[in-house]
């Protein structure tokens, strides 16, 4: 036999495809006053999103801020605007570049 029958095949990527799938919002739920708590289909870093890439659409409100909302897939998102407005509201839009997170994305609430 010769030597290239003991030779070990190499290389290729660890990462599965599915992990390579961009993460992409799943709800959008009213919270009160201005706030809307958004979830992803996997867990997400809050830090990695700026608050204004964040839009509250009918109104155009961006976000003000991003505030922790229980749950690693979960956090929620302060507008600004008034709470009128923001409950009025039917959808949030993702407009961002966070790494790793479908853009733009829109979630009907």
């Amino acid at each position: 036999m010769g030597r290239w029958a003991q030779r070990k095949r190499s290389g290729g990527s660890k990462t599965s495809a599915a992990a390579q799938v961009p993460l992409q919002l799943v709800s959008a739920v009213y919270q009160g006053g201005t706030v809307v708590r958004v979830c992803y289909n996997a867990p997400v870093d809050m830090g990695i999103f700026t608050p204004a890439d964040f839009l509250s659409e009918n109104s155009g409100n961006v976000g003000a801020s991003i505030e922790s909302s229980g749950g690693p897939n979960c956090f929620a998102v302060v507008f600004t605007g008034t709470s009128g407005e923001i409950g009025a509201d039917n959808a949030v839009e993702y407009s961002g570049n966070a790494p790793g997170i479908k853009t733009p994305d829109n979630i009907a609430r």
